[in-house]
C-alpha cells in the first residue's frame, strides 16, 4: 500500500469527487443516469484502487501521472462545458485541485 502521509487526503479527495460525479449522474436528467458523470466517477474510483494496490507499486509513478492527467482533464472539461453558477461545481473543482496537489507532492517524494 502507498504509505505516504498524503495518502488519506488523496483517498478522501478522490472519494469526494467520485461521490459528487455519481450524485450529478442521477440529478442532471431526472429519470435517467448521465453516462459521462457515471464514467467519471468510476474512473476516479478505478484510478484510486490502482494507485493503492501494493502489487502495482513498481508502476506507482505512471499511475500517479495518469491520475493527475485524468483529474486535470476533468477540470478542463468543466471549464469548457460546466455550469459556472453551480456551487457544487466550484466546490468539486477545489477538491480536485487539492487532489492534484497531493498527487504531485507524492510524485516528488
Amino acid at each position: 500500500m502507498n504509505r505516504s502521509p498524503f495518502t488519506p487526503v488523496v483517498v478522501l479527495a478522490t472519494l469526494a469527487t467520485a461521490a459528487v460525479h455519481a450524485y450529478l449522474a442521477t440529478v442532471m436528467r431526472p429519470g435517467e443516469i448521465d453516462l459521462i458523470f457515471t464514467l467519471n466517477a468510476l474512473g476516479y474510483v478505478s484510478l484510486l484502487v490502482l494507485w493503492l494496490l501494493p502489487a502495482l507499486a513498481a508502476r506507482r509513478r505512471l499511475i500517479t501521472l495518469a491520475f493527475i492527467a485524468y483529474t486535470l482533464v476533468t477540470i478542463a472539461a468543466w471549464v469548457v462545458m460546466g455550469d459556472k453558477t453551480s456551487l457544487i461545481g466550484w466546490a468539486d473543482k477545489l477538491v480536485e485541485a487539492v487532489l492534484v496537489a497531493m498527487l504531485v507532492i507524492t510524485l516528488r517524494r
